[in-house]
């Protein structure tokens, strides 16, 4: 089987989307993890409850958490698949 000749423009185009994409998952995680922060704040000092929903700060679907009340950890989940899914 004869293999393929790939140009070297097409090796560059490959290689700007590759960094491209990459870039964009670390733009995903740090925006996932700032919101994660804002929602902790929002948990802990505002709605004071352990357990509940509220608007994804991301984008307005309904967001579930749970505080756990032995260790602080927060964990939340946003009814939109793809957006933020965390836990401590």
């Amino acid at each position: 089987m004869a293999k393929k000749k790939v140009s070297r423009t097409t090796k560059r185009i490959r290689e700007e989307q590759s960094k491209e994409e990459s870039l964009y998952d670390k733009l995903q995680s740090e925006l996932h993890f700032m919101a994660f922060c804002a929602i902790k704040a929002i948990v802990v000092e505002e709605l004071r409850q352990t357990a509940g929903t509220m608007p994804c700060i991301l984008c307005g679907k309904d967001l579930s958490f749970f505080l756990a009340i032995s260790n602080n950890h927060l964990h939340v989940q946003c009814t939109r698949e793809g957006c933020i899914k965390a836990m401590e």
